[in-house]
């Protein structure tokens, strides 16, 4: 709106008297006999000013009094000397537009409100509508200069107040003029007719500042720390930053707790469409900082932040702020630019089955192979010098452990509770000294796992996890991950060197006892009993350890019975196999029980079990046969109780090379030439 001012025609004496200057061009042009009134009282007031003190002189022969002070841009306080006024700002109140504050000062060349209040030597008047006389006792208004403060609500100790302020905004031409007088005789006297720069903070476009600062903003990054539990914005000037860092220190950081809105803060990061409004006066201020340069925010502060995503892209934000500390002033405004994700991360893994058996370090490279909607991802420490140099994820098979985690693409940023829900991914550790497979979905599991799609090809994984009777494992990482073309199991599952060998590891991997097989002798049964049950055509195999020479004992020999259906087999699952007759015994005594049950097999109707998790191939090429059983010693085991048992050792025995002849006692009606071929 248009404020009225002073019209370049108006004679200048009308500027003598704060009630003449502030004629109107209305007033002073509507009739001939108003200007002739102002006209006369022009004159009185001229020669009022020129006649002598009679009333203390009375011609006795006494100085005249002087003429009153006259102010040209000045300021007088108490009688003192004229003060030159070589600085004037306004500014108008950004939620009342009708208020104005004007700031008067001796030093030259200030042209902020910021540098008045630095220089602290300013004469400062606040009006509405600065068009003329202000009626001090109804209108708005404030004077403050030196000890002299005075408003419409507090006039008490003065005793005269009279102020006319009229600004034309076109041309920042301010007329003012300030007459206070103190009860006590202190005064005030100010005149101003000149120009006055209006002052008004920076539209901010894409940038933040403090007060009359404006920065670019050329990097966002969006920083989530899981242990601390916030989440963090921080600004830069610099294009390209993805992370902080020491080295790049950020212009402006906003902090929130990740709990400040659990709907809106999903794995620390406001989602898609998410929108918080903060008010700084009011919110928990426990649960949100800013900070920027000399500025820190702190509770009671005026103002808002807004923060906001864009409607389908996570990657683009909002942030509008406007927070007002005790004097300085801080805002930001960034319209749905672009940011990047970053978490807080370790980047270790640490894998411990036992004290002697731990790979503990630094995490440079994750592996993802992505087919049919499910991720792999497989991260270990290779070895730094191994005798066969692997590259890609086989390179992790050169150390002690790696570790692979399976997660569907639509499950990623969940966080899995192995003990109820480890059926909805995949969790592999694999031992590459004891040749070992942990499979989580076949033992019992405790912890968590995550996985985050961070954008621009960026993952945040952990892993807390304790198999019992098994490993440990706690890994951590954000990064960029290395694509790979092939399914990992096949890569990493372990595959011991072939050694013919008699061996019971605990569930833990460790060895209880590891012997070497000198030879296989076989011999066949055409009607034995197995179990005690049913008779059946079986072929025996004895697998003798070095040193020893009657295989009769299944103390230090053991021996496995398979049906004749079944001499040449491949079986993955011996408990599902509904036509295998087999029997296996073994009832070495070791230190600690070596296993539950010196006898397994199918059928069993009084101590023969087969457990559940056991298998068996045999193959012949030529003279050559290659035999291998494995077996977990778990299952229903105890004849009559449908309750499953046994230790958890698992069984190994492996063969290959030629048969040898049995040299027993019992019944064996092959052939020499079964042995020859």
């Amino acid at each position: 709106m248009e404020r009225r001012g002073v019209h370049p025609r108006i004679p200048r004496l009308l500027y003598l008297n704060p009630i003449i200057k502030n004629i109107t061009m209305k007033q002073f042009y509507s009739t001939g006999l108003r200007l002739l009134s102002w006209t006369a009282l022009c004159a009185g007031v001229i020669t009022s000013s020129c006649k002598k003190d009679d009333s203390n002189n009375g011609g006795g022969g006494g100085e005249p009094t002087p003429p009153p002070v006259t102010l040209n841009d000045q300021i007088e306080y108490n009688g003192g000397d004229l003060i030159d006024i070589k600085s004037a700002v306004y500014a108008v109140d950004e939620e009342n537009a009708n208020l104005f504050t004007f700031y008067l000062s001796p030093t030259e060349g200030i042209k902020t409100v910021k540098e008045m209040e630095a220089a602290d030597d300013y004469l400062k008047v606040m009006v509405e509508e600065p068009a003329g006389t202000v009626d001090t006792k109804n209108q708005l208004f404030s004077i403050d200069y030196e000890d002299i403060s005075v408003s419409k609500t507090s006039m008490v100790g003065y005793a005269n107040v009279n102020l006319s302020v009229n600004l034309l905004e076109q041309t920042s031409h301010l007329v003012l003029y300030v007459d206070v007088k103190t009860e006590s005789g202190k005064t005030l006297l100010a005149r101003y007719n000149n120009t006055c720069t209006l002052y008004k903070l920076p539209t901010l476009n894409n940038q933040y500042g403090i007060d009359d600062q404006a920065t670019k903003i050329g990097s966002v990054v969006e920083y989530v720390d899981f242990a601390a539990g916030t989440t963090t914005y921080y600004v830069y000037e610099k294009e390209g930053v993805t992370a902080p860092s020491e080295e790049t220190p950020a212009g402006l950081t906003i902090r929130l707790a990740s709990d400040f809105d659990p709907k809106q803060i999903v794995n620390g990061r406001l989602v898609a469409d998410s929108k918080l409004e903060i008010d700084f006066s009011t919110d928990d201020m426990q649960k949100v900082s800013v900070q920027s340069g000399t500025f820190q925010s702190a509770p009671g502060m005026a103002g808002m932040l807004t923060l906001q995503k864009d409607r389908t892209d996570i990657s683009k934000l909002n942030v509008k702020l406007d927070i007002k500390g005790a004097d300085q002033r801080l805002r930001a405004n960034y319209n749905y630019g672009s940011i990047s994700a970053g978490y807080k991360s370790s980047d270790h893994l640490k894998v411990s089955v036992t004290d002697d058996a731990v790979m503990d370090g630094d995490l440079t490279e994750l592996f993802n192979y992505f087919q049919g909607g499910v991720h792999q991802f497989a991260f270990g420490i290779p070895a730094t010098d191994p005798e066969e140099p692997k590259e890609g994820v086989a390179a992790l098979t050169t150390g002690r452990y790696a570790v692979q985690i399976n997660v569907a693409e639509a499950n990623l940023g969940k966080t899995f509770d192995l003990a109820t829900n480890k059926d909805q991914l995949g969790l592999f550790v694999y031992d590459y000294e004891t040749y070992k497979t942990y499979d989580a979905s076949k033992m019992d599991v405790t912890g968590t796992v995550r996985v985050i799609d961070a954008g621009s090809n960026n993952y945040y994984l952990s892993v807390d996890a304790v198999f019992q009777d098994g490993p440990t494992v706690k890994a951590e990482w954000f990064g960029s991950v290395t694509a790979e073309n092939s399914a990992f199991a096949e890569i990493l599952t372990p595959v011991e060197p072939f050694r013919p060998k008699i061996q019971v590891c605990r569930p833990d991997g460790s060895t209880i006892i590891d012997w070497t097989i000198a030879n296989v002798q076989v011999r066949h049964e055409p009607n034995y009993s197995i179990g005690g049950g049913e008779k059946t055509s079986a072929y025996f195999f004895y697998f003798v350890k070095e040193g020893v020479s009657s295989v009769d004992s299944p103390i230090l020999t053991p021996f496995l019975a398979v049906n004749d259906d079944n001499l040449l087999c491949d079986i993955a699952n011996m408990k599902d196999k509904a036509d295998l007759k087999w029997q296996f015994k073994f009832t070495y005594q070791s230190g600690e029980k070596l296993l539950y049950a010196g006898e397994y097999g199918h059928p069993a109707p009084y101590t023969a079990r087969t457990p559940d998790e056991s298998s068996l191939s045999i193959q012949k090429d030529g003279t050559q046969w290659k035999i291998t059983f494995q077996m977990k010693d778990w299952g229903v085991l105890q004849y009559g109780s449908p309750n499953p048992t046994g230790t958890n050792n698992t069984l190994v025995i492996q063969w290959e090379g030629p048969l040898t002849k049995y040299s027993g006692y019992k019944t064996n009606d092959l052939e020499d030439s079964f042995y020859g071929n």
